[in-house]
């Protein structure tokens, strides 16, 4: 009896273990996984404070680095727009692109295989003139 189940862990334990995965990596690549499933829950993403420098309407917008290094960022379709509780948009439920103001404090939370943002919080609004 005991060598049976010895003889039945070997034989599962490897086929359990094996699937087990990370989720970062999808083997049919980015969104499509095995069966036509998609993986995008699975997806790699990463998040980074950056400065709102331009909204040009294409679909980007543009930012600044605290070292000064400026880059656009794509926004995707599904982008949600979410606010802080010390800003003016606090408890505002539907933030849109025409809300963004340049000189905004953003924490955007962005795609790393392709730096699609995804999430976008607003820590901090521009000071009024």
């Amino acid at each position: 009896m005991k060598t049976l189940m010895v003889f039945a862990l070997s034989v599962l334990a490897p086929a359990i273990l094996a699937a087990q995965g990370s989720g970062g990596v999808s083997p049919s690549g980015v969104g499509g996984g095995a069966g036509g499933i998609d993986n995008s829950a699975f997806e790699v993403t990463k998040t980074i404070k950056l400065r709102l420098i331009a909204i040009p309407k294409d679909g980007t917008i543009l930012v600044a680095e605290d070292n000064g290094v400026k880059r656009s960022v794509k926004l995707d379709k599904k982008l949600r727009i979410r606010a802080d509780k010390d800003t003016e948009f606090a408890g505002k439920k539907n933030i849109t692109q025409d809300d963004l103001q340049p000189g905004m404090l953003l924490k955007i939370t962005y795609r790393a295989s392709d730096f699609v943002a995804l999430e976008l919080r607003i820590l901090k609004a521009p000071a009024k003139a």
